[in-house]
């Protein structure tokens, strides 16, 4: 038999099918994963952080999961790797969130499974708004991607995308600078592959505000030229203890002349 029907997440806490102690069957506990599953794009709050999942994504942990499902957590994590061994699911980690903020879930095809937005009343004023700004949403994710892939690098490693995308959002809205911090990076990794040199990670480039020791010629708008560093430069990197060779003994004991160190960091050093 093809084909398939609705239901509703409150099946889930219906009273004639609560049992203490109960377990989830496997098919159950994929019920569980298609209800909890967005059925739009939409914002999710969790662990004071909040995160953007897409339709038919959900963030739960393994802990919350068992407690749904009757399972011990070790149950739990076998039964998603074999869905993902079967492509029925996969997992990718939240951008710009703690070490310990659950992986999202995709539900692959997931409108197999389930109908799709358009099936909905999409003429209420709740319903536009809602709409808009997922749709925003989603512009802003597919520009970062583009963004991310503008950057020409020397090497295989532009460094941690999540990052860079995570940078791209913060910051959408000031073109000036996400033009800056692509140009001045693309110019610099220019010069450094025609030396045969290598170029810093994109994410590095980034954390270091390299972009700011650039300044534009008074010819041209598009190309941008390095300033002259100096010793306070580098001052964030002694700070987090990255080694470098561009950063001499002199320089550091200069920032802690100057008191652009503390004690503590230049003993570190």
């Amino acid at each position: 038999m093809n084909g398939y029907i609705k239901i509703d997440r409150s099946i889930l806490y219906h009273p004639a099918l609560q049992k203490r102690g109960q377990e989830f069957c496997e098919k159950g506990a994929f019920l569980w994963l298609l209800l909890e599953a967005s059925f739009v794009d939409r914002k999710y709050r969790i662990k004071d952080k909040t995160i953007y999942l897409k339709r038919g994504q959900l963030c739960a942990s393994l802990t919350y999961m068992a407690e749904a499902w009757g399972w011990d957590k070790s149950r739990v994590q076998r039964y998603l790797e074999k869905l993902k061994k079967f492509s029925t699911i996969s997992t990718d980690t939240p951008i710009d969130t703690p070490n310990d903020t659950p992986d999202i879930l995709t539900i692959c095809h997931y409108d197999r499974y389930q109908d799709t937005p358009n099936d909905t009343p999409t003429d209420t004023k709740h319903n536009k708004g809602n709409n808009k700004r997922n749709n925003n949403i989603g512009e802003i994710e597919i520009a970062g991607e583009e963004w991310w892939k503008s950057f020409r690098f020397v090497g295989n490693n532009k460094g941690s995308k999540p990052k860079v995308i995570a940078f791209y959002k913060k910051n959408f809205k000031d073109k000036d600078l996400l033009k800056k911090v692509l140009d001045t990076y693309n110019h610099y990794s220019d010069s450094q592959k025609d030396k045969g040199l290598s170029a810093p990670m994109v994410s590095t480039w980034i954390n270091g505000k390299n972009w700011e020791h650039y300044e534009k010629t008074p010819n041209k708008d598009e190309f941008k030229v390095p300033v002259e560093k100096t010793y306070k430069d580098y001052v964030w990197m002694v700070k987090k203890q990255m080694r470098s060779t561009r950063i001499s003994d002199d320089m550091v004991v200069e920032m802690r002349k100057d008191n652009l160190i503390t004690e503590e960091e230049f003993k570190a050093w």
